[in-house]
């Protein structure tokens, strides 16, 4: 069993018999049968836990059910570092989150911002991240746009100015960004498309700062030469902020908890 047991936790190879201590123990109780823990020492560990709702008796019988195809509730947990994996009936089921999410949500700050109903928690600093935002994407917006020739009439070395209030408005985001993930930690860090908005918005960082410094901070160029060489940038600019927006607006749908599992 426990070798069927490990390759369904994905663990390839023998292990050494001195490297590995079982214990088997035996819980008289009718909601339990019996608990298994493996350990190998050399830094990998691994948890299996059986459940199987029985009448309690012998060791032998509750092993038997909890290993059984049949069993409507073995549950199979498979840890190693700070994740967790558990499968039902050898079916992978989803990943347990970190605990140090657990300890973030338990703080009383995280607490505060998550339920207060003061008008300085969650909602203000949401108010205040969508400001942010303004800023960040509208200019970048309006210097993309008239570097691919909207609003001619718009002088284009002026518009150097803008680049300020992007920096502003990108330090707004990232401070409410981080009070918004310390808010629900397990909801945006165990979320794919959470990683996917960062990333984005890291390449639209770095346009961003090659627009200035390669068009805008470059004397040598007049206008012309400006729209040219900025075109390709400002066109990337635009599609990796769409990119950035609609991610954010997906995290209200693709979250697979919202707190953590208790």
């Amino acid at each position: 069993m426990a070798v069927g047991a490990l390759a369904a936790c994905g663990v390839r190879g023998p292990l050494q018999a001195d490297r590995l201590k079982v214990n088997l123990l035996s819980r008289e109780t009718p909601s339990s049968g019996f608990a298994l823990d493996l350990w190998d020492l050399n830094d990998f560990s691994l948890l299996l836990f059986f459940s199987h709702r029985c009448s309690p008796g012998p060791p032998d019988q509750s092993f038997a059910a909890a290993d059984s195809p049949q069993t409507q509730h073995g549950v199979i947990v498979c840890q190693k570092g700070s994740e967790t994996r558990r499968e039902i009936r050898g079916r992978e089921m989803s990943l347990v989150p970190p605990s140090f999410l657990q300890s973030i949500e338990e703080t009383g700050f995280s607490t505060w911002l998550r339920e207060s109903e003061s008008p300085f928690a969650f909602y203000f600093i949401l108010l205040f991240h969508t400001f942010g935002l303004a800023l960040l994407v509208g200019a970048n917006a309006v210097v993309d746009l008239r570097l691919l020739g909207a609003a001619r009439a718009i002088p284009l070395a002026p518009l150097k100015q803008l680049f300020r209030p992007m920096w502003i408005g990108f330090a707004i985001n990232a401070v409410t960004g981080v009070l918004l993930v310390i808010a629900y930690p397990t909801k945006s860090l165990t979320n794919w498309d959470f990683y996917m908005k960062l990333t984005i918005i890291g390449f639209a960082m770095w346009v961003m700062y090659r627009l200035k410094s390669e068009i805008f901070d470059d004397a040598s160029l007049d206008e012309t030469s400006m729209m040219a060489n900025g075109a390709s940038l400002a066109k990337w600019s635009l599609v990796l902020w769409f990119g950035a927006i609609s991610a954010g607006r997906l995290l209200a749908y693709t979250y697979k908890y919202l707190t953590f599992p208790s």
